[in-house]
């Protein structure tokens, strides 16, 4: 053989161990690609195959096909909630809310007053199927509608003090009007708007809901008692005493006459923003021009009394000065 073929016989036989060698290399890739594509699709397979629970807690209920022409309401049993078991795949619960859980009573059959035991009706929307219920039944107690008219009575805690004092308590309007079960009805001995007003130093103009409460005094909270109107305008004016220096507007010659008046002071009497709004008590102008005593009238402000007490009583009503004058002596 010359050297020409061996050669060529070398070349060849390391092309061939070569491409054996890439063989091998690229077989020995494609079991760990097999396992890992096995362990994903066994991995989605347990992800979308396996059940799960979940409890969805305190599902309200609707009351269906409830004959009202009737006069009749549900007294007890409405306020009643139902816990829902579903179960689904992982993702399916994740997804399923309360929103998606409809729970009815069909009170087609309730015709008279009483207690009425009726089934529960659960419905899951979407892909979560239902597992169990918390109450497969419910009972509930009807009675007849009834309408009261009842005075409306203002309760009011305040802390006043002086120079504030109260005046009337205004409540619009004076009566409302109960629509509701006869048993809830009867429970109801008055109808109230309260209000904790604190320490009072200016009118008050508030609307305040309406309660209804028993015999006690305790709120009764009805959902199916119907009030009307449901809020109340609640006025009340607050008044301010305060004292007040007289400032009597006399033309005088004080080289030729004196005088004194009587009161120096008085008490005045009015809403608060009246009373703030005043800043000095005149009287009315008076020209002295001789010796004597004369009655000089107060300048007071609209809705603003005088009063020479502070308890402001009629007795002491005030509206004027005596002015005395004299002439100097030479």
């Amino acid at each position: 053989m010359n050297d020409k073929n061996l050669f060529k016989n070398l070349k060849t036989s390391l092309n061939k161990k070569a491409k054996v060698k890439t063989v091998r290399n690229n077989s020995s890739i494609w079991p760990k690609i097999l396992s890992v594509v096995a362990a994903f699709i066994l991995w989605l397979y347990v992800f979308q195959a396996v059940e799960y629970e979940t409890v969805i807690k305190n599902v309200p209920i609707t009351f269906e096909n409830f004959d009202t022409s009737l006069g009749l309401d549900i007294v007890s049993g409405y306020e009643s909630t139902v816990d829902v078991t579903v179960s689904g795949t992982k993702s399916i619960i994740n997804s399923t809310s309360a929103d998606d859980i409809r729970v009815s009573v069909d009170l087609s059959d309730v015709t008279e007053i009483g207690s009425h035991v009726l089934d529960v009706n659960v419905l899951v929307q979407g892909a979560a199927t239902l597992h169990s219920q918390s109450m497969s039944q419910l009972q509930i107690f009807v009675d007849k509608t009834i309408e009261k008219n009842i005075e409306l009575v203002p309760v009011i805690e305040r802390t006043l003090q002086n120079p504030y004092s109260l005046g009337n308590i205004v409540v619009n309007p004076q009566n409302v009007t109960i629509r509701g079960p006869e048993t809830d009805i009867k429970l109801v001995d008055k109808a109230i708007i309260s209000a904790n007003l604190g320490i009072i130093k200016n009118n008050i103009n508030s609307s305040l809901k309406i309660k209804l409460v028993d015999s006690l005094g305790k709120e009764i909270d009805s959902r199916y008692i119907n009030i009307s109107p449901s809020f109340a305008e609640l006025s009340i004016d607050v008044y301010k005493t305060v004292l007040f220096d007289i400032n009597p507007d006399l033309v005088v010659d004080k080289s030729e006459y004196e005088y004194s008046y009587s009161p120096e002071k008085v008490y005045l009497y009015g809403l608060v923003n009246d009373v703030d709004a005043c800043s000095k008590l005149v009287t009315e102008t008076y020209v002295v021009a001789n010796s004597g005593e004369y009655k000089v009238m107060l300048k007071l402000p609209d809705g603003i009394k005088a009063y020479t007490s502070y308890e402001c009583d009629e007795n002491s009503l005030c509206n004027s000065i005596m002015l005395s004058v004299k002439r100097k002596a030479e």
